[in-house]
């Protein structure tokens, strides 16, 4: 089971400097239920028994929390639901507990006195179940508690699709996968299918790769491929030339000619089993020569190059 160590739970939460449409500071969080991977941490909850009233509140004061949608997420057991909480309050408080009641239920307490939530600060909470009401409240660290706030979910049907390289279909929280240091190439699944963002489309999975960096849409500063991938492929738009390769056969050193990129231009090596053992990315631009040297064994090989949404192959020989 992959553990996704961008779900970071209550006890090992941490401050995180906003960079979202929120523009606040972030931490995670997630509802007992919500766990479902047998590795993560164990949220510190409870029964809510605080009794605080408007009218019993301390020195902090106008408690409001504007709750967002955010993309439902898979904890290891299928998928949840996540929402961004926003709280702001006069006062240098911090939230204390926030209290959760599921469908009318009894409230369950979350302790996240340990984050120093402060205003303005947005917390992402995981949570349980699709197309349920929750009826949440927060108290503060002196005691004084928000009314009433509510969200209604309505399920992970309408989250967007996204291709991966097999174009497999996922959800649109898979990108929060990218980057996470493990290598998604089909061995880790999402919402029970295989995960594949080793390819150019994909940023080669914004570095948990060891390949040098190509990310020629963006995905890993939060862009998307053109129609979320589900109708593009780098890896078979070809290209006539890109660049023209010689001398070939050679003794493993050749000369790139490029013929039309102008920009970011990326070349593979593979051979016969079909494994990557070379690779490099470079700018150019057209009428500018590189030189390749191949410390291979005599033999051929596949060169791929890959530019501006294109690849081209060449076979080539080392003797």
């Amino acid at each position: 089971m992959k553990r996704n160590f961008t779900l970071i739970l209550l006890c090992v939460a941490a401050v995180l400097a906003g960079t979202s449409s929120l523009q606040a500071q972030m931490v995670k969080a997630a509802l007992p239920g919500a766990q479902r991977g047998a590795d993560l941490v164990t949220a510190v909850t409870g029964v809510s028994g605080h009794e605080a009233t408007a009218g019993e509140r301390g020195g902090c004061a106008n408690l409001e929390a504007e709750v967002t949608e955010f993309w439902c997420i898979d904890l290891g057991d299928g998928l949840v639901p996540s929402v961004f909480i926003t709280f702001t309050f006069d006062g240098a408080c911090t939230v204390s507990e926030l209290n959760v009641a599921i469908d009318g239920g009894a409230p369950q307490m979350l302790d996240v006195s340990g984050l120093e939530l402060e205003s303005g600060m947005t917390l992402l909470l995981y949570l349980v179940t699709e197309e349920s009401t929750y009826d949440m409240t927060y108290i503060l660290s002196d005691g004084t508690e928000s009314d009433t706030f509510t969200y209604i979910d309505d399920g992970c049907g309408d989250d967007a699709i996204i291709c991966d390289c097999a174009n497999s279909e996922h959800t649109i929280g898979v990108t929060t996968w990218l980057g996470d240091g493990f290598e998604d190439n089909g061995q880790f699944a999402w919402d029970g299918n295989p995960v594949d963002f080793n390819c150019m489309n994909w940023g080669y999975d914004c570095g948990d790769f060891d390949v040098p960096e190509s990310d020629p849409y963006a995905v890993c500063t939060g862009g998307l491929p053109p129609s979320n991938g589900c109708d593009i492929s780098v890896q078979e738009t070809v290209a006539s030339t890109l660049v023209n390769v010689f001398p070939n056969p050679s003794n493993g050193l050749f000369t790139l000619a490029n013929a039309s990129v102008s920009g970011l231009l990326t070349y593979r090596v593979f051979d016969n089993a079909g494994r990557i053992v070379v690779m490099q990315s470079l700018s150019t631009s057209p009428g500018t020569s590189h030189m390749l040297s191949l410390q291979l064994a005599a033999g051929s090989y596949t060169l791929e190059v890959l530019a501006d949404g294109l690849v081209q192959r060449e076979r080539i020989i080392i003797e």
